[in-house]
């Protein structure tokens, strides 16, 4: 059974990604392709596509990261 603290945790780190389809507009104007931004999080590149899709969440260590390269690309773009 997950902790409550777990949980809280969990949705913490989800609310810092931005919605679905803005990870995909952040992804193209910083000119990275799904593969680059897979490579930098660890994932192949499909996962990159489910996510930008809303079809699948990032977890742990992955959505960290994921979260992180997109706030980075976002600041750097602004």
């Amino acid at each position: 059974m997950i902790g409550l603290d777990a949980v809280l945790q969990l949705s913490r780190e989800r609310r810092q990604l931005p919605p679905p389809q803005d990870r995909r507009l952040i992804r193209e104007r910083a000119k990275l392709t799904q593969a680059e931004v897979a490579s930098a999080v660890g994932v192949k590149p499909p996962s990159i596509c489910r996510w930008e899709k809303g079809e699948r969440m990032p977890t742990g260590p992955r959505l960290r990261a994921y979260a992180a390269l997109l706030k980075l690309l976002t600041d750097q773009t602004t």
